[in-house]
């Protein structure tokens, strides 16, 4: 059985599990994932949001939701 809903709050290891999770084509495991981003944890924590959100925008990927805060 597919997961609805997957949280993800990992303070800080959220773009290491999203660009696994994205380049091992595994967003269709689950209905929707919510992830609150901690970029300012990273000294390049913008940079880091703009290159995810246009891998989620390249792939087409409509069931991660990354300001669910």
């Amino acid at each position: 059985v597919k997961p609805y809903l997957v949280k993800l709050d990992i303070e800080g290891a959220e773009f290491d599990v999203l660009n696994k999770l994205i380049d091992s084509n595994l967003c269709d495991a689950f209905d929707h994932l919510v992830c609150e981003t901690h970029e300012r944890f990273f000294k390049d924590g913008d940079k880091r949001m703009v290159e995810l959100n246009q891998k989620l925008k390249d792939r087409n990927i409509k069931n991660v939701y990354l300001d669910w805060i």
